[in-house]
């Protein structure tokens, strides 16, 4: 289905009174929905209470928005995200660095030197922090209690300094949903409407021009779609709570002494008391696990009567909070743990669930949320959180030389058995990603032979895919795991998707398409909310469609799932013929289905710009038509026609690769022994490069703006080849 669909229409056959009177009516609506319903003297107010918040980390500098939220005296206090004050450091501690932090007033004179801020606090989780300059004459702050219901179409205005301006921007949206967690929580308020870069940090009000939620980012699909951080969020904030956790196990196989450390966000110091209650996920019931958040996911009890409560020491002095608790259970219990806040003048608190699991594995939070920092993680027995920070490495992996005639050829010193046969470039064929079956992710440069970041989950992951979210891993544990492929950050966690076997995404895609199953059903997944969108049975296409192949069937497995890398197409095998769906969103449509001509297909291979594919056997493709295919042949189709082959390609012998590079009038498979092959356009062998280790290569990478140069992984090494 079409996630966004606008459809209007006018009812010309009314009477000429009804038909002006709709317009009437609907021109006040859409007049006031444009201003949201505010005042010129409302509006003119919250901006002089809007600020530009302008950081300086060495020589790299950056600007976001924020707003008054507190004015006690000359102390002013100001709200933004985590990710403004950090200058573009994404996914790093703004603690870690020294950080020059100023804000500048609307209506103040630019040429006026802008004030000094001090950071309080900086909530990596939810990507918010708090700022304190000393001003007199403070701007009324922003009111942060919203008594309005704030549901789907309801206006709203957002205040912000996009793209670096000097200058307030103002401008209307309304909101058009809701991003809850895996536990229910509310995370994010979406909203439509005109999104710039810069506006981070600015607040969004509603018609009485209370804050509803902090301006965080737009939505990669869609220039008009919009999120904030709820102002539930701020406001516990400034009320006092932990973040940023840090996790660590030891102990076992019984009796697990699991340390809690977190970051105190407490800008205005009400916190008195913080207390940690745990318990095993098999003494929580279902009730009460659905029963555990509040207001929409704004508020929280305890899972259970069953949790053990221990206190938390405050250390004001290092801004932490730590204590250490013995679990007992077998490796790989489930358990839970909450937080409750004892506040200055409130009654207590408590947080959302963190789920942890007991030994050896990663700590499982409930919420879909950001990275966790961790400390010292080379120490043996610590696990590592959920969403661990990416190392920043640039570090040579460079191996021998290999000796081959008219190519440049460099081993990498990494363990290629452990790799996954899907390494990917990057949108701007720039960097490689590379997944090991350990949970090892790693962003790497091969013109300077370095790994620029690297990840490690600690997971056992069966694959790996490149999509417009970023990398998605699929786990042993059948979990969907969402890796931002620039940082390295993980986005979020599709918890389960039971049965799944192959998972097939793009770069242009949002989606995730995976087979489940005995391999009939796919199931699709949005990768930026995490929820199923689609299910569909291989029998919802029973009907062959149109300009098929003579004496084709219709699906009836979706084997050897791919797509083609600018996600208009998905291509399957089923009974030795190759199957083609049209793509549109999350959106099948059943297109084409090739002759059949496996007899013991191995994998579906499309060349990297998308034009050709090849059904890989190791016994050869059978016969098509009267001309005789070589033993052991492969044909090469072009994408948009699956009826007749463009080449076939001659190994010789079993050829369980091949892989088209048409900017260099190449193709490229691997024969035992000599993990690569060249052929020329006419299938026929035109070199063997031997001098490769290993009995063949389980990818051949080839690189989209040059011709020869490539990524060979073998069964044993991984090699960079340059033609000279």
């Amino acid at each position: 289905m079409n996630r966004w669909r606008i459809s209007a229409c006018f009812p010309w056959r009314l009477t000429p009174v009804v038909s002006i009177l709709g317009f009437l009516v609907s021109s006040v609506f859409l007049l006031w929905a444009q201003n949201g319903g505010l005042k010129s003297e409302e509006r003119n107010a919250l901006k002089t209470a809007t600020v530009r918040v302008e950081t300086t980390v060495g020589k790299e500098t950056g600007s976001g928005s924020g707003f008054v939220v507190k004015v006690d005296g000359d102390d002013v206090y100001i709200a933004t995200n985590q990710h403004v004050v950090s200058a573009g450091k994404d996914g790093k501690d703004i603690n870690d660095f020294e950080a020059r932090l100023r804000v500048r007033f609307a209506g103040e004179d630019l040429k006026a030197e802008p004030i000094r801020a001090e950071l309080l606090a900086s909530d990596q989780e939810h990507d918010l922090a708090i700022l304190k300059v000393t001003r007199k004459d403070a701007p009324k702050p922003f009111d942060l209690f919203s008594d309005q219901i704030v549901e789907e179409t309801t206006p709203i205005t957002v205040f912000g300094y996009p793209l670096g301006d000097q200058y307030v921007t103002i401008n209307t949206a309304q909101v058009s949903g809701f991003v809850h967690d895996s536990m229910g929580g509310l995370r994010r308020v979406k909203f439509y409407g005109k999104v710039d870069q810069g506006s981070s940090g600015g607040p969004v009000v509603d018609q009485k021009g209370a804050v509803i939620g902090v301006m965080v980012e737009g939505d990669r699909r869609s220039e008009g779609i919009g999120y904030c951080v709820p102002a539930v969020e701020l406001h516990e904030m400034m009320r006092g709570r932990l973040g940023n956790f840090t996790i660590k196990q030891s102990g076992g196989p019984e009796d697990f002494d699991i340390s809690f450390s977190a970051q105190l966000n407490d800008p205005l110091r009400r916190l008195k008391k913080v207390s940690l209650h745990y318990v095993l996920a098999d003494d929580v019931t279902s009730d009460e696990l659905e029963s555990a958040a509040l207001n929409n996911g704004t508020e929280w009890k305890l899972l259970s009567k069953k949790m053990k409560r221990v206190p938390m020491a405050l250390r004001r002095e290092e801004n932490k909070a730590s204590m250490t608790l013995r679990m007992s259970g077998e490796t790989g219990d489930r358990g839970y743990l909450q937080l409750s806040y004892e506040r200055e003048g409130e009654p207590n608190t408590v947080s959302a669930p963190i789920r942890i699991s007991l030994g050896g594995k990663p700590i499982y939070p409930a919420r879909y949320r950001g990275e966790r920092r961790e400390e010292d993680e080379g120490e043996k027995g610590k696990i590592r959180g959920r969403y661990p920070l990416p190392r920043e490495a640039e570090e040579s992996i460079l191996g021998k030389r290999v000796t081959v005639h008219g190519y440049r050829v460099n081993e990498w010193n990494l363990d290629a058995k452990s790799l996954i046969p899907n390494i990917t470039w990057d949108k701007n064929s720039l960097y490689l990603y590379m997944v090991s079956r350990e949970g090892v992710v790693r962003k790497m440069d091969p013109f300077r032979n370095q790994i620029e970041l690297e990840l490690d989950l600690k997971l056992e992951v069966e694959w790996a895919e490149l999509s417009g979210e970023g990398i998605v891993l699929v786990t042993k544990d059948e979990q969907l795991w969402v890796v931002d492929e620039r940082y390295l950050r993980v986005r979020g966690v599709v918890e389960k998707v039971e049965g799944v076997s192959q998972v097939a995404s793009a770069r242009p895609s949002f989606y995730a398409f995976c087979v489940t199953g005995d391999g009939s059903t796919i199931e699709v997944y949005d990768l930026v909310d995490g929820i199923k969108t689609q299910t569909y049975q291989a029998s919802d296409f029973a009907e062959l469609p149109e300009g098929s192949a003579e004496g084709a069937s219709p699906v009836k497995r979706f084997d050897k799932i791919t797509m083609t890398p600018e996600g208009r197409y998905l291509l399957c095998e089923s009974e030795g013929a190759l199957h083609r769906f049209v793509v549109q969103d999350d959106e099948l449509t059943y297109d084409q289905v090739g002759p059949r001509i496996g007899r013991s297909p191995k994998l579906i291979e499309v060349s990297e710009d998308g034009l050709y594919v090849s059904l890989v056997d190791t016994e050869g493709n059978r016969q098509l038509g009267d001309e005789a295919i070589p033993a052991f042949g492969t044909y090469v189709f072009d994408v948009s026609n699956l009826l007749e082959p463009s080449m076939a390609v001659d190994g010789g012998q079993p050829t369980p690769y091949v892989v088209r590079e048409d900017s260099s009038r190449s193709v490229y498979g691997t024969v035992k022994n000599s993990p690569l092959v060249r052929f020329d356009l006419e299938g026929t062998k035109v070199r063997e490069f031997p001098e490769l280790e290993g009995e063949f290569a389980s990818q051949v990478l080839v690189y989209p703006k040059r011709p020869g140069f490539l990524v060979v992984l073998t069964d044993a090494k991984l090699y960079v080849l340059k033609q000279l």
